[in-house]
C-alpha cells in the first residue's frame, strides 16, 4: 500500500510502501463479547490516537466476522478470532 498523504499529525511525515497509515474513516472494532480487559485496550488505543494525533476514531462493537467484512471499513479488530463467532 503506497500513500503518498502525509500522517496524520505529521505532515512532514510520509508512510513506506509496506507500511499502513491510520487516518480518518478507521474504526477500532471489538467483539460484543468482549472481556473488560480488551474492552479497556480499545479504549486506551481510542485515547491514543486522539491525544497523540488528533485523530478521532470511532470503537464499535460487532457480533461476527461476516459483519465486519460486510462493512468495507478500515478496521483495526480486536479481540480473539472465537470471540466474533455467533
Amino acid at each position: 500500500m503506497k500513500c503518498t498523504d502525509p500522517i496524520v499529525g505529521m505532515p512532514s511525515v510520509r508512510s513506506n510502501d509496506d507500511e499502513v497509515v491510520i487516518g480518518e474513516g478507521w474504526q477500532i472494532v471489538i467483539s460484543n463479547k468482549a472481556c473488560p480487559i480488551i474492552l479497556n485496550a480499545a479504549k486506551d488505543l481510542q485515547d491514543y490516537f486522539l491525544t497523540s494525533m488528533n485523530l478521532s476514531i470511532i470503537l464499535r462493537k460487532a457480533e461476527n466476522f461476516g459483519e465486519l467484512a460486510k462493512s468495507g471499513k478500515q478496521q483495526l479488530i480486536l479481540g480473539k478470532r472465537m470471540s466474533f463467532q455467533s
